[in-house]
């Protein structure tokens, strides 16, 4: 099955993505059916190339009235703004651990600072591997 995501996928792996126009298309006929809010998720949004750009495609489709995200965080500090100017209004972070000790996906992720480096307070705690963040994201 197509999906949408990962930035170090292979040659074979890449075949498999949906381009954004794929992608946009997709979005526009769910508009004409009624479809009112779309959320990226899957594998790791943050880390697809151009992802501020498809946020902005998606956000400008006639019909569509909320774009969501959900993401582990680890480029939010880097993303937050560029993404909510391009009109993402929904968050979602999933969070593993609050330590940062523990296990993290890559060690360039070790270097990065938490999700929450673009909004330094989690308003509420829905799960516990889940929170949401102020938003949008403060200046």
């Amino acid at each position: 099955m197509p999906t949408a995501c990962p930035r170090r996928a292979s040659a074979r792996e890449r075949d498999a993505l949906l381009t954004f126009e794929e992608i946009e298309r997709f979005v526009a006929i769910m508009a004409v059916r009624g479809v009112r809010r779309i959320r990226i998720t899957g594998g790791e949004p943050l880390v697809r190339k151009g992802v501020v750009e498809l946020i902005r495609r998606i956000a400008q489709t006639p019909g569509i009235e909320q774009v969501a995200l959900t993401t582990n965080g680890h480029l939010l500090d880097r993303l937050a703004a560029p993404l909510f100017a391009a009109g993402l209004r929904g968050l979602n972070v999933s969070i593993d651990t609050f330590d940062p000790t523990a296990s993290r996906p890559s060690p360039a992720a070790a270097t990065r600072p938490p999700c929450w480096g673009a909004s330094p307070r989690p308003r509420r705690r829905a799960s516990p591997t889940c929170a949401s963040t102020p938003w949008p994201p403060e200046a």
